[in-house]
């Protein structure tokens, strides 16, 4: 999706039209936010690397292209969600309720809960857990996550009797835009604050962080299950939410 956006762009047609000329001048005209920019460079590096390993070229013409600066320059700030307010999505969400349940106990992104499939899931034993695949995750690297007890049993509950190994989990279940939103209007929720940060699916993610914090995992430890390379976005973006969210009981999720 990035290399078939920036070959199409950028008018490249031939390995050797890459330059980073071309690259900067096209990443200057964008109107994305600077963290998607770097994976459109973090992409094509990745390409450029293996065209260079199979010996298509000698060297990656974008080797001194650095990524932006992302801090303060978010294009749309999000915010984690309190726990009353998750308490009422969830009371709306009907069949997404499993859902949005998965994606605030693991953190696990919107495009990769699409992915898992019935293999991934283990809520047999002491340990239930969940496995990204490194085709699914975002950053390509395979990781085994807890799962939370209650989810491991809302999990275990939800999946059919006839379940295959390679099955989806959530099949269609995994809700675009509209029907989201749909939910946060319905539980009453806005999604823009006085701050101007938006909630949304992603917010779920930082409410997953946020809750880390708040129940004292480790900045460490928090890294590896928000599966971070970059300490500081764990500790700035996600943390600075701790406060916010209040001190209501976590438990009944």
């Amino acid at each position: 999706h990035y290399n078939e956006t920036l070959i199409a762009d950028c008018g490249w047609v031939y390995p050797q039209d890459v330059s980073a000329d071309s690259f900067v001048r096209w990443r200057s005209t964008q109107g994305k936010a600077q963290k998607t920019l770097n994976e459109y460079l973090t992409s094509v590096k990745g390409f450029l690397k293996w065209l260079v390993a199979q010996g298509r070229i000698p060297v990656s013409p974008l080797t001194a292209v650095t990524k932006g600066e992302t801090r303060g320059r978010e294009v749309r700030p999000r915010r984690a969600y309190g726990d009353s307010e998750f308490a009422a999505l969830l009371s709306v969400a009907g069949k997404q309720r499993i859902v949005y349940l998965t994606a605030a106990l693991t953190g696990i992104r919107h495009g990769e809960l699409k992915e898992l499939r019935w293999g991934d899931i283990n809520v047999i034993g002491e340990k239930p857990s969940v496995t990204v695949r490194a085709s699914v995750s975002k950053n390509h690297k395979q990781a085994c996550l807890p799962l939370h007890p209650a989810l491991a049993v809302a999990l275990k509950e939800f999946q059919p009797v006839n379940a295959a190994a390679g099955d989806l989990v959530f099949m269609k279940l995994v809700p675009r835009s509209k029907l989201f939103n749909g939910h946060l209007k319905a539980a009453k929720i806005e999604k823009l604050d006085s701050q101007k940060r938006v909630v949304d699916f992603h917010s779920l993610r930082h409410t997953f962080c946020t809750n880390l914090h708040r129940a004292g995992v480790s900045q460490r430890e928090a890294m590896e299950l928000m599966r971070h390379n970059d300490p500081r976005l764990t500790a700035t973006t996600y943390r600075s939410e701790e406060r916010r969210v209040g001190k209501e009981c976590r438990s009944r999720w």
